[in-house]
């Protein structure tokens, strides 16, 4: 068979696909793949990192403070396993905490919890006659 490159030009191409056994042993490739998985989701985590993406270096929230929002993992490294982790629940209970913009937790493939914060950045504080203060952001 003819084949027309993209830069023009032709060249002939085999028209016979190649066996298995030229392409490799893939036998047993999903089951090792299952393995590894499974491997990795009985592993605790290899540890915890936290940024906390203050540009304008306010200190409205610390890596301590959204540690302890999520449940003190710091405290809890060498029992927590990486199968057993919640990343969407660690994200939606960082984001429900009022001076939090925005939060991202991923487990990266060595077994670190990574964890990026964005703090909410206050224009005011608003003091009602009764209740506690509280800040608004930009878009209130």
């Amino acid at each position: 068979m003819l084949v027309e490159g993209a830069r023009g030009g032709a060249h002939r191409v085999d028209d016979q696909r190649p066996s298995a056994g030229e392409l490799g042993d893939f036998h047993g490739v999903d089951e090792r793949i299952a393995q590894k998985r499974r491997a990795q989701a009985a592993s605790t985590l290899q540890g915890v990192d936290i940024e906390v993406n203050d540009t304008l270096h306010t200190g409205f929230i610390t890596a301590a403070d959204v540690n302890a929002a999520a449940g003190d993992l710091l405290g809890s490294l060498d029992t927590l396993r990486r199968g057993r982790l919640n990343t969407l629940a660690i994200e939606e209970r960082l984001r429900s905490l009022q001076n939090i913009e925005s939060a991202r937790c991923v487990v990266l493939n060595n077994g670190v919890l990574r964890i990026d914060v964005t703090p909410m950045i206050p224009v005011a504080r608003v003091f009602p006659d009764e209740g506690d203060s509280y800040y608004v952001n930009a878009q209130g």
